[in-house]
């Protein structure tokens, strides 16, 4: 049994020994092997842990990240978002959520003319206001409109909690408990910081670009941000 281990200190291979009855964790750092090795690897979160922090243990493997995930970063340089991050905001920013989730959504689709039906799978980062009043209901927020610094030092989770939805009745047909990817978490998070610098701005459209406001059309960003709405507050 193995996993990647992400804490504060670290990106660990974890694997179970049986004579210890325990989990032994090896820092990658120390072994020479490209972070590609370790991306089909299930993921655990240890200890508290925030997206700049994740993104700490990512710096690293910077080149290599940028060659992996560029379609993920949807044009962005992967250096720039480092380089922003590392800069303060000017004035104190307040955010409506008090951490930030990985979550994976699941819909199911009937195929015309097929007695089958499809699944489609959504992973998805959101902010929440979670209150310690288990009468108060969550409230979820998309990360676009929001300056990644304002939000990169809250808690971070990832939900190990999957429902799958009927598209056509919008009623839960199936769920359970599912692993998230090194290679997927990755994915979720690069493909929102770099939406998010680019719906703020905090990276400029590059000169020999043809998208005024970007890398990414904002009609492809906007479109993205209603089909999450139609998700999440339609439920």
């Amino acid at each position: 049994m193995q996993k990647i281990t992400l804490k504060k200190e670290g990106i660990f291979f974890s694997f179970w020994d049986e004579q210890t009855a325990s989990w032994i964790n090896k820092d990658i750092s120390e072994a020479n092997l490209p972070i590609s090795w370790y991306l089909p690897y299930s993921v655990q979160l240890e200890g508290d842990l925030t997206v700049c922090d994740v993104m700490k243990l990512l710096e690293p493997y910077v080149e290599q990240l940028q060659a992996i995930f560029s379609n993920s970063l949807a044009g962005i340089k992967l250096a720039d978002i480092y380089e922003v991050l590392k800069k303060p905001l000017e004035k104190n920013v307040s955010v409506p959520m008090n951490c930030i989730y990985l979550f994976k959504i699941g819909e199911i689709t009937p195929i015309k003319d097929d007695e089958n039906e499809y699944l489609s799978i959504y992973p998805v980062m959101m902010g929440l206001d979670i209150n310690d009043d288990e009468e108060s209901e969550e409230s979820v927020y998309h990360l676009a409109s929001f300056d990644v610094r304002s939000w990169c030092s809250l808690p971070f989770g990832i939900d190990y909690f999957m429902e799958y939805t009927d598209v056509s009745t919008e009623e839960i047909v199936l769920d359970g408990v599912i692993n998230w990817m090194l290679f997927e978490v990755i994915h979720s998070l690069l493909l929102q910081v770099s939406i998010c610098m680019q719906v703020t701005e905090a990276i400029p459209a590059r000169e020999d670009s043809k998208l005024k406001s970007g890398p990414m059309l904002i009609e492809e960003l906007l479109l993205w941000i209603d089909e999450l709405d139609r998700i999440f507050l339609t439920k």
